[in-house]
């Protein structure tokens, strides 16, 4: 009898324990449950979907985690809409501006030469080429007063370039400035030119408005001859 009844009492016990063992395994899989439709809903709608939590056990911590971690996300992900949408708004911006330039640059009338800091030609326009003798894929990359300028003006410009870097101080922006250009086959023809500095935030940009005078000072020098 004694072992009848301990039989039946173990039998009691593994019957009790695989019903707990029964109810806690369909609640823990009903919370991890839970926890992966969450991760499916976030993945097919984005960050933010939050878990209802109920108590203060292990799975529940793991929920409350899940939930700081799917805000945490929403703020990046809006932040990150937010960067991209500014990023293509200025993109546009920049492709208008592109494209205005464009067509200043091939509708000007005169040569529009852009230098940066180092002196180095950043654009060369198609006026440019026909003064000047030089491709634009030529002038590209260039030292503008190696190219252009005549021998005996670049010292000259090589020092003004340097003060104005240094100083800001100048005396020529802004101003019609009668000087001589440099030809591609190597003769020196009259100027006039205009140079205008552009400053943004990571560097200055230089911009020559230039045109070849050859016609007006021949003409002026026949006029002295004839009044003479």
């Amino acid at each position: 009898q004694a072992r009848q009844w301990s039989t039946s009492i173990a039998l009691l016990e593994i019957f009790i324990v695989a019903i707990f063992s029964f109810i806690l395994g369909t609640w823990l899989t009903r919370q991890l449950s839970l926890l992966k439709v969450a991760s499916e809903t976030i993945a097919k709608d984005g960050p933010g979907f939050q878990v209802n939590i109920k108590g203060n056990d292990e799975i529940s911590q793991v929920a409350s985690s899940f939930n700081q971690m799917s805000l945490n996300l929403s703020d990046s992900y809006l932040s990150l809409k937010e960067t991209l949408r500014a990023q293509k708004k200025i993109t546009e911006i920049a492709n208008r501006n592109e494209a205005f330039v464009s067509a200043v640059l091939s509708s000007s009338l005169d040569a529009i030469i852009n230098i940066n800091e180092q002196g180095i030609i950043i654009e060369f326009n198609h006026v440019a080429e026909d003064i000047f003798g030089f491709t634009r894929n030529e002038a590209m990359g260039s030292l503008m007063q190696e190219l252009i300028i005549p021998l005996k003006y670049r010292q000259q410009h090589h020092d003004g370039f340097k003060k104005y870097l240094e100083t800001g101080e100048n005396n020529i922006f802004n101003q019609r400035l009668q000087l001589e250009g440099l030809h591609k086959n190597g003769h020196v023809f009259p100027i006039e030119l205009t140079i205008s500095p552009i400053i943004n935030e990571s560097e200055t940009i230089f911009t020559s408005f230039i045109r070849d005078i050859s016609e007006q000072e021949q003409h002026k020098e026949e006029l002295l001859l004839s009044a003479a």
